[in-house]
């Protein structure tokens, strides 16, 4: 580096200060952890008293990324240690763990499973998160704990498999960047977000019925799929911090006949703007992927939106008129 033009050395009190650091748009801060417990917290140099490393510049960079525009800070560590014995993801810290992160400034805990997004979630949404990218063989411990510290409701389940980690970002022709995903189990509470947010129009719709209430009980069984013969997928508006889901897409399989009972929801204000083509054929080809021979839908006569996305997916489509309902069948061949 000596007298080279191309390298200029500063001291860490400038390199570090997250003021600085927020001045980089696009910013992206990798740090690395010893341990998370499940609330978010993360300890980065100390366990149980010992001491691995020095806290570094991981703070600053954390929150100088969290303020860069279009910024993002991110915890990675590997879902297990010694071998795959002890879980990484923790009920709690060990007594003498340095907090090096507090859990109001973490945003994304990564692992080998996935990513965890914490910014702006409850204790019981970053308990299942973080449950969600554990390693399986810990998924259950976890949950044991976390019902024992009262973090979930004690009906709380823990993920069945590991979720796809496909996902794709379409921008839509009115400019919009849509972001398409698995649906997680700790995305419960955005899902009846979503459920709320439907005119009375859409949720008859969806539901056939005029439902007021989304109860506890009915989300958990709307967000426990095991992705393969239950699969569900959500849309959200990329660029925004947490987005809001605006939009979701499910199949569940019938063994006998290896036909998805399909079904798809799409927020108003997001209607007629191209989100529930995108996410129907994303779930169809999924499907196809997974053997499943097709899909069968009942659509209330009215709602044409629903019938023209199933119309124009490029599958057979059959249907049968009853009652003011349509009877939908759709095949891959």
């Amino acid at each position: 580096m000596h007298d080279n033009p191309l390298v200029e050395v500063r001291p860490s009190d400038l390199t570090n200060d997250p003021l600085i650091i927020s001045s980089n748009d696009d910013m992206i801060a990798i740090n690395s952890a010893l341990t998370v417990d499940l609330t978010g917290q993360v300890a980065a140099d100390t366990l149980a008293g010992r001491f691995f490393s020095g806290i570094g510049g991981q703070v600053d960079f954390i929150r100088g990324a969290a303020r860069s525009r279009r910024g993002k800070p991110i915890i990675a560590l590997p879902s297990t240690a010694r071998d795959g014995t002890v879980s990484r993801i923790q009920p709690m810290l060990e007594a003498g763990s340095g907090i090096v992160t507090s859990r109001g400034d973490v945003h994304y805990v990564v692992t080998e499973y996935g990513v965890a997004d914490l910014w702006g979630r409850n204790i019981r949404e970053r308990a299942t998160a973080l449950i969600d990218i554990a390693h399986p063989d810990f998924r259950a411990e976890l949950l044991v704990g976390a019902k024992a510290r009262r973090y979930v409701f004690p009906d709380q389940r823990a993920p069945r498999t590991r979720a796809p980690l496909e996902e794709s970002s379409v921008r839509l022709g009115t400019g919009a960047l849509v972001r398409i995903r698995p649906l997680h189990m700790a995305d419960e509470d955005r899902l009846k977000d979503l459920f709320y947010r439907l005119s009375s129009d859409s949720t008859y719709q969806r539901f056939m019925a005029h439902k007021k209430r989304h109860p506890h009980e009915e989300m958990l069984d709307l967000v426990d799929v095991d992705y393969e013969s239950t699969m569900a997928l959500v849309a959200t508006h990329e660029g925004e911090e947490s987005p809001e889901l605006i939009a979701m897409a499910r199949y569940d399989v019938d063994p006998a006949t290896r036909l998805g009972d399909v079904a798809l929801v799409v927020v108003d204000a997001w209607q007629g703007k191209g989100v529930g083509t995108l996410i129907f054929r994303r779930l169809a080809e999924l499907a196809r992927d997974r053997g499943v021979l097709g899909f069968i839908a009942d659509v209330l006569v009215q709602n044409g939106r629903m019938l023209a996305i199933f119309n124009k997916s490029g599958l057979r489509v059959e249907s049968v008129l009853e009652a003011g309902v349509y009877r939908v069948r759709m095949t891959f061949e």
